[in-house]
């Protein structure tokens, strides 16, 4: 199951937002900045969402918190309009949050998409780098004469 935290200072918004998500099959942690930030320090989520509601620089700081900590997590940044390029390299997609909730869930969906192909890509690295390890480190049986 994807999890998502959802940061929003509009509790109201934190609700509907929170439903919305578990729709898709998410489990979900809404909640506002100081919570946001304890849990993205303490707590793996596949998807990060910050609303316009937060701060310029308050967003910035929970991005570069959750990219550092996470890397193989999406960062989705919610604004009331598109206008601002400096957020824009803090996170994996910018929506216009007016364009309503299937845009939303659309976007959310579109970025767990990239999180569970990141976390597949992983794994075949992984098992590959264990199974070279595994043949470099064996030792061939003994034959019979």
């Amino acid at each position: 199951m994807p999890t998502i935290l959802s940061i929003c200072s509009d509790e109201r918004l934190r609700y509907t937002r929170e439903a919305l998500l578990r729709k898709i099959g998410a489990e979900v942690s809404s909640v506002g900045l100081e919570i946001g930030l304890q849990l993205a320090r303490q707590q793996r989520f596949d998807l990060l969402i910050v609303d316009y509601s937060i701060s310029m620089q308050e967003s910035i700081q929970i991005c570069e918190i959750f990219r550092f900590r996470w890397p193989g997590s999406r960062i989705l940044q919610l604004s009331s309009s598109i206008h601002n390029n400096k957020f824009r390299t803090h996170c994996d997609r910018e929506l216009d949050s007016t364009e309503g909730p299937d845009a939303f869930l659309a976007a959310a969906r579109e970025l767990l998409r990239h999180v569970e192909q990141h976390r597949i890509h992983t794994q075949k690295v992984d098992v590959a780098h264990a199974a070279t390890r595994g043949a470099e480190t064996s030792t061939p049986e003994p034959t019979e004469n």
